[in-house]
C-alpha cells in the first residue's frame, strides 16, 4: 500500500537538504548517524525521503543487526516503488534472510525478485537472483533445483563477462558435487572458479574458492593439499572487509581438517573461534554448524555433557530453520551419546530418524532425477537461447542496413587518415631509432677506443721497464766484461735472460690479444672432452707444481663434455692453473673441478694461496686495469693472461669470474655450454 503525504512537499525541503549532506557527508559524523536517521524518519512524510531513509538505515544495520536490517527493508516494501527498485529491495531482503539462516523466507523473496527482473528483462539482476535462489535451495536440501538455478545464473554471468559472478556460481555448483560424493568433478568446478576469480583480481572470491578446493582435497584424504589451500585462502581473506564472516568459515575449515588429522586440541580451538565469529555476525546457520562441530569434538574428547549441550543447540536450530542436511548429522551424534549413557532405546530411535532423513536427502533415484533434469534444462535453455538469438539477429540486421552507408564512409575516411598518420609516425620512429643507434654506436666506439688507448699506454710502460733493464745489463757487460768476476758475469747473464723472457711473454700475449681483436683466430665449436683437457694441462704443469711442493688435484670426471673450441679452452686451463701454482705457497694445493649447472659446465680452479683484496678483485679481467704481481717464489708475469682468458671464454659463449679473500686463497670459475 502507499501512504499519502500529510503535508506539502515544499515543507520537507529543509529536511531533504539536510538528508543530502547527511548521506554524502564525512565519515567523522558516523557516530549517532543511525539515531539521526530514525529521528528524520519520524519527522518527514514525503514517500521518497522515507524510502531513502529506510534504505540507508537498512544498509547501516547490515554489518551488526541483521534483524533490524530485515525490518527496514520490509518497511520499504510498503511504499510504492518502481519495479526495478522493488526487485532490488526484495533481493537485498532475501540476502539478509540468507545470512540469518532463514532460508525459506530468503527463497520466497528471491522468487518475487525473479518475477520482477524477468519482466524487466534485466539480465544482470537475474544472474544474481538465480544464484541466490540456488544457495537458498541448497541449504533447504533441494540440490536438484539449486543446480538448475546455478546453471541459469552461470549462463547469464558468462554472457555478461562477469568474472566475479562466474567464480561464485562455479563454486556453488562444485559444492553440490561435493555433497553427492563426486569429489573429482567437484574439484574441476572449483578449479574453474579459481581461474575466474584470479582473472577478476577478486580477493574475496579467491579466498572462497581456495576454501572449497581445500574442502574437496580433505574429502579426497589429501590433507597436505587441503591445508595448503586453506592457508592460501586465508591469506586472501585478510584483504576482505568482512573479517568476522570470513573467519567464521575458515575457523570451521581448519577445525574440520585438524579433526581428520586426529589433532583434537587444535580442532577444538578453531571450532570455538568459529562459534565466537558466528555469534558476532548473528548467523543462525553458522551458529548451528559451529555447535554441531563442537559437540562432535567434545564427544571425541570424552566431554559427553558438553557434547550433548552443543549438539542439542545445533539440532534445535536445524529443526527451527529447516537445515535439513544438519538434522541427520546431529541425530547421529545424539544416538552415539545416548548409547554412551547406556540408553539403548533412545540411541536406536535417534539412529532410525537420522537414517531416514539422510536417505531422503540423497539416493540413486534422486541422482537419476538430477541427470534427467539437467538434460531437460539444457535442452529448454538451448531452445530459448536460439529463439532469443533469432529475434536479436533480425533486429541487428535492420540496424546494420540503416548504418551501412554511414559506416562505410566513416571507415574509408578513418583508414585514409590513419594511413597518413601511420606513415608520418613510422617515419619519425624510424628516424629516431636510426639516430639512437648511431648515437649509441658512437658512444660505444669512443669507449672502446679510450679503453684501447689506455691499454696500449700500459703495454708501452710495461715494455719500457724490461728494456731499461736490458740496456742496463748489456751496458755493464760491454764496458766491464773483462774486469767482472765469473760469478758476477753469470748473475748478470741470468738477469738478462729473465728480462728477455718477460719481454717475449709480454709480446706473445699482446700478439694473441691482437689476433682475437682482429678476428684472425678461427674457432671450432664442437663436443670437447673437459676431462682430457684438464688431465693434459695438469700433466704439463706437474713439474712446476712439484718444484714448489704443491699438490695438484684434477677432479674433473670422465665423460665431462662441453660445446667449445678445444685450443682456446686449453689456453684458459693452462693460464688459470699456472696462476694458481704461482700464487700458492710451498706445501699448498690446487684443485680443478667441473659441475653442470643450468645448461652450462662450470669449471673451477681453486687454490689456498695468498688470495687478494676486494679492490684488486674488481680490477681483474679489465683491459684498462692490468694486474701483475710476483708469485710466492718471486715468479713474474705480464698481467695479460686473465684478459686473454676472458676474451677466450666469451668467444666460447661463456663467462668467467673470481672469488678470493686475502690469506685464504682464490677460486677462478668459467662456464661453457654443456652437451645436452
Amino acid at each position: 500500500m502507499r501512504f499519502k503525504s500529510q503535508i506539502p512537499f515544499y515543507r520537507n525541503i529543509p529536511i531533504a537538504f539536510f538528508l543530502f549532506f547527511f548521506f554524502t557527508g564525512n565519515d567523522g559524523f558516523a557516530e549517532g548517524r543511525e539515531d539521526s536517521l530514525k529521528h528524520i524518519l519520524r519527522q518527514i512524510h514525503y514517500d521518497t525521503l522515507n524510502v531513502e531513509t529506510l534504505l540507508q538505515l537498512a544498509r547501516n544495520s547490515e554489518a551488526g543487526d541483521l534483524t533490524a536490517a530485515a525490518d527496514y527493508y520490509s518497511q520499504t516494501l510498503n511504499y510504492s516503488l518502481e519495479k526495478k527498485e522493488r526487485g532490488t529491495v526484495l533481493n537485498s531482503l532475501g540476502m539478509i534472510y540468507l545470512r540469518m539462516g532463514n532460508n525459506t523466507s530468503a527463497l520466497q523473496k528471491f522468487r518475487e525478485a525473479e518475477d520482477i527482473f524477468a519482466e524487466q528483462n534485466d539480465s544482470t539482476m537475474l544472474g544474481r537472483v538465480y544464484n541466490n535462489m540456488g544457495v537458498a535451495g541448497y541449504w533447504l536440501g533441494n540440490s536438484n533445483q539449486a543446480l538448475a538455478n546455478y546453471h541459469r545464473a552461470l549462463d547469464i554471468r558468462r554472457a555478461l563477462n562477469d568474472k566475479k559472478g562466474v567464480s561464485k556460481v562455479l563454486n556453488n555448483i562444485g559444492m553440490i558435487y561435493q555433497d553427492w560424493g563426486l569429489f573429482t568433478d567437484a574439484l574441476s568446478w572449483h578449479q574453474q572458479a579459481l581461474v575466474a576469480a584470479t582473472e577478476a583480481e577478486a580477493p574475496y572470491e579467491t579466498a572462497y574458492t581456495y576454501s572449497n578446493i581445500g574442502i574437496t582435497y580433505k574429502k579426497l584424504k589429501k590433507f597436505d593439499e587441503a591445508l595448503k589451500s586453506y592457508r592460501k585462502g586465508h591469506s586472501y581473506a585478510v584483504m576482505v572487509d568482512e573479517q568476522n564472516r570470513i573467519n567464521s568459515y575458515f575457523s570451521s575449515f581448519f577445525g574440520d581438517l585438524y579433526t581428520e588429522l586426529g589433532q583434537q586440541d587444535s580442532a577444538l580451538h578453531y571450532y570455538e573461534d568459529a562459534l565466537d565469529y558466528s555469534k558476532r555476525i548473528n548467523n543462525n546457520n553458522r551458529l548451528a554448524l559451529a555447535n554441531h562441530n563442537l559437540g562432535k569434538i567434545y564427544f571425541t574428547l570424552g566431554e559427553f555433557q558438553l557434547a550433548k549441550e552443543h549438539v542439542n543447540l545445533s539440532y534445535s536450530a536445524a529443526v527451527e530453520n529447516n537445515y535439513v542436511s544438519l538434522e541427520p548429522d546431529n541425530l547421529f551424534v545424539l544416538s552415539e551419546l545416548a548409547e554412551q549413557e547406556g540408553n539403548t532405546g533412545e540411541a536406536l530411535s535417534f539412529l532410525k530418524r537420522a537414517t531416514v532423513l539422510r536417505d531422503s536427502l540423497f539416493n540413486a533415484d534422486k541422482l537419476s532425477k538430477f541427470n534427467d533434469l539437467q538434460i531437460k534444462y539444457f535442452t529448454e535453455q538451448q531452445n530459448r537461447e536460439n529463439l532469443v538469438l533469432k529475434q536479436q539477429n533480425e533486429i541487428q540486421e535492420i540496424a546494420i542496413r540503416q548504418q551501412k552507408v554511414k559506416t562505410r564512409i566513416l571507415i574509408i575516411s578513418g583508414i585514409f587518415i590513419l594511413g597518413i598518420l601511420f606513415f608520418i609516425a613510422r617515419s619519425r620512429i624510424l628516424l629516431k631509432r636510426l639516430s639512437d643507434r648511431l648515437e649509441k654506436s658512437e658512444k660505444e666506439l669512443m669507449k672502446v677506443n679510450a679503453g684501447k688507448d689506455k691499454f696500449f699506454a700500459l703495454i708501452a710502460h710495461d715494455l719500457k721497464s724490461p728494456f731499461n733493464g736490458l740496456l742496463g745489463v748489456t751496458e755493464i757487460l760491454s764496458e766491464n766484461f773483462d774486469e767482472l768476476p765469473p760469478n758476477q758475469t753469470k748473475k748478470l747473464i741470468l738477469e738478462l735472460k729473465k728480462s728477455v723472457s718477460n719481454v717475449y711473454a709480454l709480446v706473445e700475449g699482446l700478439l694473441s690479444w691482437a689476433q682475437i681483436q682482429t678476428g684472425k683466430i678461427e674457432y671450432r665449436f664442437e663436443k670437447t672432452d673437459l676431462f682430457n683437457l684438464a688431465k693434459e694441462v695438469t700433466e704439463q704443469l706437474e713439474t712446476s707444481a712439484k718444484n714448489k711442493n704443491i699438490k695438484l688435484e684434477q677432479n674433473v670426471g670422465e665423460n665431462t663434455f662441453a660445446i667449445a673450441d678445444e685450443k682456446s679452452v686449453s689456453a684458459v686451463f693452462r693460464n688459470l692453473i699456472s696462476n694458481a701454482i704461482k700464487y700458492t705457497n710451498p706445501g699448498g694445493e690446487v684443485k680443478i673441478e667441473a659441475v653442470k649447472k643450468d645448461g652450462f659446465m662450470e669449471i673451477s680452479v681453486e687454490d689456498n694461496g695468498t688470495g687478494m683484496s676486494a679492490g684488486k678483485l674488481k680490477k681483474l679481467f679489465k683491459i684498462t686495469k692490468i694486474v701483475s704481481e710476483e708469485g710466492t717464489a718471486r715468479e713474474t708475469g705480464t698481467g695479460l693472461g686473465l684478459i686473454l682468458c676472458k676474451e677466450f671464454v666469451e668467444k666460447n659463449r661463456g663467462r668467467i669470474w673470481a672469488e678470493s679473500e686475502p690469506g685464504k686463497g682464490s677460486r677462478f670459475v668459467f662456464s661453457l655450454p654443456a652437451v645436452e
